[in-house]
């Protein structure tokens, strides 16, 4: 997958209207990624890429890069 259809799957998935949301994004700099946009979030990554994520390693991370990064690494 590249970064970019990550991306739009990501803001699907959190399902913001935020614009210019890019890889290098920060997450706390979107307004739903609050405790339920990190809970979809996970979800949708042990769902679709089949990563072994946990919600706090999810709250560590501070792009959509390290997002990306875990689902192309594993």
């Amino acid at each position: 997958m590249k970064e970019q259809e990550f991306v739009k799957q990501f803001i699907e998935e959190i399902d913001t209207t935020a614009n210019g949301i890019k890889i290098d994004t920060e997450l706390k700099s979107i307004e739903e990624w609050d405790s339920m946009g990190i809970m979809l979030i996970t979800s949708w990554m042990t769902d679709n890429f089949d990563v072994d994520i946990k919600i706090e390693e999810v709250k560590k991370m501070l792009t959509i890069k390290e997002l990306f990064d875990k689902i192309t690494t594993q």
